[in-house]
Formats: structure tokens, C-alpha cells, sequence
């Protein structure tokens, strides 16, 4: 009776083992990180609408910090029917933002660089092609490698910002709700400060943060940036 039981508690457990992996192993969705795009895109007002309703329904996505994957299928299903569409490629960077938040697995961040890299190689000269860059050197910081990422920063610099005088520039904020967001170029200097001062020059940093309290004095990265320079002086009074 006692060999009985141990055979029925090792069947058990190897249940249990087994379900969890099957469990693990299709918790993470795959994710199609290079959909078929046409070569050349075209603003379509209908698809930039139907993009802002999404956008917002996104808003309750980004507040739970934990990728959605019903939120996913619905940005396929919006990249499949535009694909002729600039506003597919702003779908695809709202999908970069949820593979990037607080409570996600590893895997989706890997296929939020891959997304960022194939807006960058295939769609470079568009408004979303260059944003991508700033999210490539953003994702180079957070993962140690400053060097890099000030490289990218500093040798497109000119293409970045001319991001903001591009004629789609104003129908990507609008899809994305980004209407009130800082500017693409603070949001720029703003990192290159941060790199500055991963990178120990902070007087550098310090530089770069007071362009944007100059500059844009009434954005939040404004407020960020005085946080900042007070941290920075306070860190060098100690040392």
C-alpha cells in the first residue's frame, strides 16, 4: 500500500510539474515584430481615427503596467487592415510601449527592440522611423550600454529633430493622444542629460537639463530636470 502511494504522489507531482510548464510556456504570446507593410505609406484620416480610438483604449492597458494580449490582437488586426497606412507604423510604436511596461516579462521587451529596429531599417525617413531612434538609445541606457546610446543620440541629432517639422508630425500626436506630451526635441535632451550623467560628466548633464528649463519652461520634463540638478548638487556636496 505505502509502494502504491508513492507511485500515485510521483504521477501527482509530475502532473503538476508538467502543467506549470505548459502554463509557462505559452504564457508569453508570439509577437510579429516585421509585419508586410506597403513600401510606400499614405496618410488615411480614417485610419488615423480608428488609431486614437485604439490609442485611448490603450490608456487602461499602460495603467496596469502588464501587457495585454487581447489588446495585442487588436493591434494586428488594425496593422493587417492599414498596412497601407502611416498609421500602422504608430501602432506598431503603441506595441513597443506595452512590450516595455513595468510588469512585463523579459521576452517582450526583446520584441520591442526588434520592432524598433525594423521601423528604423525599413521606414527610417518617417515620423515614427525617427522617434525609433530615440527609443533605440533609451533602451541601449537602460541596459548599461551609454556609450551607445550617446552615439546614436549624437550622430542623428539632426534627423531626430527634424521630426517635429515633418507634415505627419501632427496626425502622429493625434493617434497617440500625444497631443499634450513634451516635445520630441526636450524629450531628446532630456535622455541625452541622463546619459551625460550615467556617463559621470555631470556638468555635462547639468548643461543639457537647463536647456530644457530655458527652452520649455512649462513642460514636465522641465519640472524633472530641476529634480535633477538639485540630485546632482546634492550628490557632489556629499562626495
Amino acid at each position: 500500500m505505502n509502494k502504491i502511494f508513492k507511485i500515485f504522489f510521483l504521477l501527482i507531482s509530475f502532473l503538476l510539474i508538467f502543467n506549470n510548464k505548459l502554463l509557462y510556456a505559452t504564457d508569453t504570446c508570439e509577437i510579429n515584430t516585421s509585419p508586410v507593410l506597403n513600401p510606400k505609406l499614405i496618410f488615411d484620416k480614417n485610419s488615423s481615427d480608428t488609431l486614437r480610438n485604439l490609442s485611448q483604449e490603450y490608456l487602461n492597458v499602460y495603467k496596469k503596467q502588464s501587457f495585454d494580449k487581447k489588446f495585442y490582437y487588436k493591434i494586428k488586426s488594425y496593422i493587417n487592415l492599414n498596412k497601407h497606412s502611416y498609421s500602422s507604423l504608430s501602432a506598431l510604436l503603441m506595441l513597443v510601449s506595452m512590450c516595455f511596461l513595468e510588469n512585463d516579462e523579459a521576452k517582450y521587451s526583446e520584441y520591442g527592440r526588434k520592432i524598433i529596429d525594423f521601423i528604423i531599417s525599413k521606414y527610417p525617413e518617417t515620423v515614427q522611423g525617427k522617434i525609433s531612434l530615440i527609443l533605440l538609445a533609451q533602451t541601449q541606457s537602460e541596459e548599461g550600454n551609454d556609450n551607445e546610446a550617446f552615439k546614436i543620440l549624437h550622430d542623428n541629432y539632426e534627423i531626430i529633430l527634424s521630426a517635429e517639422k515633418d507634415p505627419y508630425y501632427n496626425s502622429y500626436l493625434y493617434e497617440l493622444n500625444f497631443e499634450n506630451n513634451d516635445p520630441i526635441s526636450a524629450e531628446y535632451i532630456f535622455l541625452l542629460g541622463n546619459i551625460y550623467f550615467h556617463l559621470n560628466k555631470d556638468e555635462n548633464a547639468i548643461i543639457e537639463f537647463n536647456k530644457i528649463i530655458d527652452y520649455f519652461p512649462n513642460s514636465t520634463l522641465s519640472t524633472a530636470s530641476k529634480r535633477v540638478i538639485k540630485a546632482i548638487n546634492a550628490l557632489s556636496k556629499s562626495l
